[in-house]
């Protein structure tokens, strides 16, 4: 008994001894580790995508080049724009010491939407060219292209009844201008290097949910559907490109380079829009629907009838199309 008593004294001593060295020398935190410090600061963005920064405060950012415009603002989900259209929301765009700071994936979506701003374009075509003489010397392999001529057959379209008299060509049904402008755009994309694949060569009726399959089945780089708009308003012009209320960055630089180019032909320029029109909202891949003018409109109408006129967008849209191919 009394050695176990003289046991525990023992041990009680070296505790009390023990506790006192204990309390005077405590263990360090470990660094916390500030998760803001790993994003990247605005003007490290710019450096690294070749762009200007225009203006930078802790409320927003613009960076800039000669084919280029990104907004930042700060917010929770990681708010950007890319020539005025919305990317993102994969993290927090935050301040830090007064400077922005994006996440890497933001970074990233928005380096894919950027347009090329030094991308060699050839000049526009106007007039039509010679039969295309079948194929020529091996060019590069730009991947498949899925070119969807819009309406046919039974569906005509925007119907004769809403366009105007075309001195010399009767009346005009959409789906005609269509498939013209599509087997125009085919030519030009075959030339400049790519796969194609059509929807329809003909005037036959195409289901909707075929028309994007197409692109599906084939893993098409772009899905690219034509169409010629209708207004109830006599007086509106112009071309519009379409992508899916959810379109990927990149179905939105092909969008901004066709626009670009089709610009460049001197047509109204009715900009970039989202609309989950089945094609695009069905295509897994990258996807675009151009709305080459309106049939409505009694100038528009003549113009979309010649030949000359159709060749002149199909070329447009050939050289963004082939401009985007050619991107990373």
């Amino acid at each position: 008994m009394s050695n176990s008593i003289i046991c525990a004294g023992a041990l009680l001593l070296l505790v009390a001894l023990a506790a006192p060295a204990c309390r005077s020398t405590p263990k360090p935190a470990p660094p916390r580790e500030d998760p803001v410090f790993r994003g990247i600061s605005v003007s490290e963005v710019a450096a690294r995508l070749g762009l200007t920064v225009e203006s930078s405060t802790e409320r927003g950012a613009v960076l800039r080049d000669g084919a280029n415009t990104v907004s930042l603002f700060p917010d929770p989900r990681g708010k950007a724009y890319v020539n005025g259209l919305p990317i993102g929301q994969t993290g927090g765009v935050t301040v830090v010491r007064g400077v922005l700071h994006l996440p890497p994936a933001l970074f990233s979506q928005i380096h894919d939407a950027l347009v090329p701003a030094s991308e060699e374009i050839p000049g526009p075509v106007v007039e039509p060219g010679p039969p295309d003489p079948g194929p020529g010397p091996t060019k590069p392999r730009l991947g498949v292209v899925v070119v969807d001529a819009g309406h046919g057959g039974r569906d005509p379209g925007t119907p004769k009844r809403s366009t105007r008299k075309v001195r010399g060509n009767g009346l005009i049904d959409e789906k005609d201008v269509n498939l013209d402008a599509a087997h125009r755009l085919e030519r030009h994309l075959k030339r400049g290097g790519a796969s194609v694949v059509m929807t329809r060569t003909t005037d036959v009726f195409v289901t909707l949910d075929e028309r994007p399959a197409v692109g599906n089945r084939h893993r098409a780089r772009l899905f690219v559907s034509l169409h010629a708009d209708a207004a109830a308003n006599r007086s509106a012009h112009g071309f519009t490109i379409y992508v899916a209320r959810r379109a990927s960055a990149r179905s939105l630089k092909a969008a901004a380079l066709i626009r670009r180019e089709l610009a460049s032909t001197g047509v109204e320029d009715r900009g970039i829009r989202r609309a989950d029109y089945r094609v695009l909202k069905n295509s897994r891949g990258p996807a675009v629907l151009v709305e080459l003018g309106f049939l409505s409109n009694a100038a528009e109408a003549r113009r979309l009838a010649t030949a000359t006129h159709r060749e002149k967008m199909a070329a447009a849209v050939a050289r963004g199309i082939l401009a985007y191919l050619k991107s990373r």
